[in-house]
């Protein structure tokens, strides 16, 4: 199954499904705010925990190979980045293990920016794993956004996941043909794959572009059923929800 089907399928069968969009927007944006503005290293750990819950009981406590892969690959890009962040920040030293040194506020620097961008991106997995791609479209136009906006985006959520799945299947196709057998031969596997990839998200995008015209697509993402709007409840959520984790991260 293509990704982007697999992520909205998850989505179609949320239980936050029925949840207003735009509120649920509203409560990952200041849950999210609530983390960056934090001075501690527990708000955003916080945030992390109720976003990987939500994630949990979005997708009916199952943890799908796509959410899977895309934590693993989130997790390996920030452990690397703080781990530079760790060796490239002055301050008082802490550890030394030959010309490799950390400091204390290196290390605080980057336990805070990991904390933070897992909180982030648990938050952003609930709710792409609980809004179909129509309630998308619904978010903007809510919003107030221009139309073109809501179009880019959406189209750009959709495909880069299916470009995604295609590289996936042509590294396992590398891999059964012994591509990735030595160092030389993996670098040149790769870039292979780098020039393959391209080529084929030109024909995808040509391919793409002809079925949203034959099938009369004019910028815009209907929905069977009109997603419930945004109350005032979900404003005061919003804003409860911000204000407790504004006061917990040590800023009043």
């Amino acid at each position: 199954m293509a990704g982007t089907v697999s992520l909205d399928s998850l989505a179609q069968k949320s239980m936050f499904k029925g949840l207003p969009p735009s509120g649920k927007f509203l409560f990952a944006l200041a849950l999210l705010l609530g983390s960056l503005f934090s001075k501690n290293l527990a708000v955003p750990l916080l945030v992390f925990a109720i976003g990987i819950s939500l994630v949990f009981l979005s997708t009916g406590f199952r943890f799908p190979r796509i959410i899977l892969g895309a934590y693993l690959g989130t997790l390996s890009i920030l452990l690397v980045s703080v781990f530079v962040i760790s060796l490239t920040t002055p301050g008082e030293r802490v550890a030394e293990f030959g010309i490799v040194s950390f400091t204390k506020e290196g290390l605080l620097l980057s336990a805070t920016l990991f904390l933070r961008a897992l909180a982030g991106f648990s938050i952003l997995t609930f709710f792409a794993t609980s809004t179909p791609v129509p309630h998308f479209a619904f978010v903007f136009r809510e919003a107030g956004l221009p139309a073109f906006v809501s179009e880019i985006s959406i189209l750009v959520y959709r495909y880069s996941l299916m470009i995604l799945e295609e590289l996936g299947r042509m590294t396992i196709a590398a891999e059964c043909r012994l591509g990735y057998t030595g160092f030389f031969r993996s670098i040149k596997t790769s870039a292979r794959i780098s020039a393959a990839l391209l080529s084929r998200s030109l024909a995808f995008a040509e391919r793409a572009e002809n079925a949203l015209v034959s099938r009369n697509f004019r910028g815009d993402f209907p929905s069977f059923r009109e997603p419930k709007r945004t109350g005032f409840s979900w404003v005061a959520l919003s804003i409860l929800s911000f204000a407790i984790l504004y006061f917990l991260g040590g800023n009043l």
